[in-house]
């Protein structure tokens, strides 16, 4: 179990860091991620506040595809408040579709994108979300 709690970030702007609460693996890993919460965490200006990948591979991608992948399940995020610096998305979970993650929730997240507007949660291969009635993003939005 890990529980991270308690943390302000502000005005990291590295795209390949994310700047917030992030947990990555590579394709073709192996294993089980599990029993995360992040609580009480403020971010201002962070490039995403919120990332689980589950298929990680920065380009140029040198980790090739295999038939194993690392599985998250039962990741929370609570109580977490701030604005992302990109103009709509402010979080996203993207996983294999060997291991798609499991059991994610989100309970008084409240986090806006740089214009002002509702961030948008980009998810791809996730199964059972929850996300509480008063967390904004709302919903997740399938990725392209």
């Amino acid at each position: 179990d890990i529980l991270a709690t308690g943390g302000q970030f502000g005005s990291t702007q590295d795209e390949a860091a994310g700047g917030g609460c992030r947990v990555k693996s590579y394709p073709n890993s192996t294993g089980l991620v599990s029993e995360i919460v992040y609580r009480n965490m403020r971010f201002e200006n962070v490039y995403l506040p919120l990332q689980l990948l589950g298929h990680y591979c920065p380009w140029p991608c040198k980790t090739p595809d295999g038939n194993t992948s690392a599985r998250f399940a039962n990741i929370s995020f609570i109580n977490i408040v701030g604005k992302g610096s990109q103009h709509q998305t402010v979080a996203e979970i993207k996983c294999s579709a060997l291991a798609p993650c499991e059991n994610i929730s989100m309970r008084s997240v409240h986090l806006t994108a740089s214009s002002g507007g509702e961030g948008q949660l980009k998810c791809e291969n996730v199964v059972g979300v929850r996300i509480d009635n008063i967390s904004n993003p709302s919903a997740c939005t399938p990725t392209l």
